[in-house]
């Protein structure tokens, strides 16, 4: 079905329903079909420097000296250096790094995600250690530098993210501690003792072993956690399950698209996605006494949850 049909029956169907119930199974299902219907378009969108340029110029004012000095030769020489999948844009309203294809990824990222300023307002970063799980490409790393973190630690499993992560910081005039962690293995010992914000998005999902990573760096996060990832759908489809210490969960396995082929891909064949209320009851578990749910959305890829906890 074309997805302007699809969206349309999703439409009468909700407009239909004969009592409450249908009607929220109805609008749950309109919700995650418009969401598939804009994600579409939105990857497909051409990058608006104008647009990005009025967002950003804040940022910008901040950052962007080193990049700005480079002619338009010299800035498509850097962005040819690495294998980006990420764009951002400079305060001339040029591109820093590439868009992954033709059709993912094209848009310019936001130099402050919307996810951490609102973080930011509850929380404020500003002296403070953050710890970035998965830092891919730094967007997210110079955000938390720009809203005023005294230091930033950013991990990732991959050698190109942190080298991309190097060059996307030196663009906007910044630095920080970089460090490679595949998590899916050991602790390295150069990993801080405590931080006091763990920064978690888009990274969970890609794990088969998420109960023992919370178990690790939940207990060295001292004030607050920002953590976005998928969950199982429902209970229906976590229909596997696996022990860690005494306890049993239930999770939807995920088939990992391949670390070769996808920069998005995780870096172990299958990832665990665990059920929501098992994630909010590890977090006060582990002591953190006001555990938020803050989004629940339909995404293309599945149930996704945006948590906020504080100690």
């Amino acid at each position: 079905m074309e997805p302007k049909a699809e969206l349309h029956k999703a439409y009468i169907n909700l407009m239909q329903a004969p009592d409450r119930q249908a009607r929220a199974q109805a609008a749950n299902e309109l919700n995650t079909i418009a969401l598939n219907f804009a994600a579409t378009f939105e990857d497909a969108d051409q990058p608006d420097a104008g647009k990005a340029l009025e967002r950003d110029h804040i940022a910008l004012s901040r950052s962007g000296r080193n990049i700005g000095l480079l002619s338009d030769e010299l800035l498509a020489s850097f962005n040819r250096l690495l294998p980006w999948a990420a764009m951002t844009v400079d305060n001339k309203g040029r591109s820093v790094g590439n868009a992954w294809s033709s059709t993912k990824r094209t848009y310019y990222n936001a130099l402050i995600d919307p996810r951490l300023r609102d973080f930011d307002r509850i929380w404020p970063l500003e002296g403070k250690h953050v710890l970035e799980v998965g830092c891919f490409e730094g967007i997210h790393t110079l955000a938390a530098l720009l809203l005023g973190a005294a230091r930033v630690t950013g991990v990732d499993g991959r050698i190109e993210n942190i080298l991309k992560t190097m060059a996307r910081l030196w663009a906007y005039d910044q630095t920080t501690e970089l460090l490679l962690w595949d998590l899916e293995k050991e602790v390295p010992n150069t990993i801080p003792e405590h931080w006091d914000m763990l920064h978690h998005i888009g990274v969970l999902y890609h794990l088969t072993n998420p109960v023992e990573h919370l178990d690790v760096v939940l207990p060295r996060t001292r004030g607050a956690l920002m953590l976005d990832t998928h969950v199982a759908l429902d209970d229906a489809k976590a229909k596997f399950t696996y022990t860690v210490g005494n306890q049993t969960y239930a999770y939807q396995k995920h088939i990992e698209a391949g670390i070769e082929i996808n920069p998005f891909a995780g870096l172990s064949d299958h990832a665990k996605w665990l059920r929501t209320e098992d994630l909010i009851a590890i977090c006060q578990r582990h002591g953190f006494k006001t555990v938020n749910l803050i989004a629940d959305r339909a995404e293309r890829n599945g149930r996704r949850v945006l948590i906020h906890a504080f100690r």
